[in-house]
């Protein structure tokens, strides 16, 4: 995971708070185990979207984890509602990362975003007629609105870092 921390480190943030998405799976565990085993100051961010029976634990997982840890926990459940689609759900949680950053007075955001996911989005636009900017994907750092987003798992695909979060627990 070195190079996700010297990514990080490049940016000469070790004093500020970073905002951390988290769901409680195997990817963003990992980013929020990697920056607070690293002395990173850490908020983690947890949304339940009350979508799956699994949200429920998932949530309380996430906050148990936090606490053993000494890790600020902010956490925001959804109403449950079938109707809604992933942008609904993508809109809700950025703007709840937005509000905590705010609160913490910081313009970090970081999402646990990695090599596959990079794939996987690039051929989705290619299948969609994207424009040639759209082929490139996402980038590891972007700008919006005053807040700086992250996506320092971008080095790695899913079996590097799996591997990787046994061993830094």
């Amino acid at each position: 995971m070195e190079q996700s921390l010297n990514f990080i480190d490049s940016l000469d943030i070790k004093t500020d708070y970073l905002i951390v998405g988290c769901s409680g799976g195997p990817d963003s565990m990992c980013l929020l185990n990697l920056l607070h085993k690293n002395n990173y100051k850490v908020i983690c961010a947890h949304v339940n979207h009350n979508i799956r029976k699994e949200s429920d634990n998932e949530y309380k997982f996430v906050q148990d984890y936090c606490q053993k840890n000494d890790i600020i926990f902010e956490g925001l459940e959804l109403p449950k509602n079938d109707h809604h689609n992933e942008s609904y759900y993508r809109k809700k949680r950025y703007k709840f990362y937005k509000k905590i950053a705010n609160k913490y007075k910081t313009y970090f955001i970081l999402t646990a975003h990695h090599g596959d996911d990079l794939i996987e989005t690039i051929l989705m636009r290619i299948t969609r007629g994207s424009h040639l900017k759209g082929y490139l994907g996402f980038q590891k750092l972007y700008y919006e609105r005053g807040f700086c987003f992250l996506k320092p798992l971008i080095y790695y695909n899913k079996d590097l870092y799996r591997f990787t979060i046994s061993s830094l627990s």
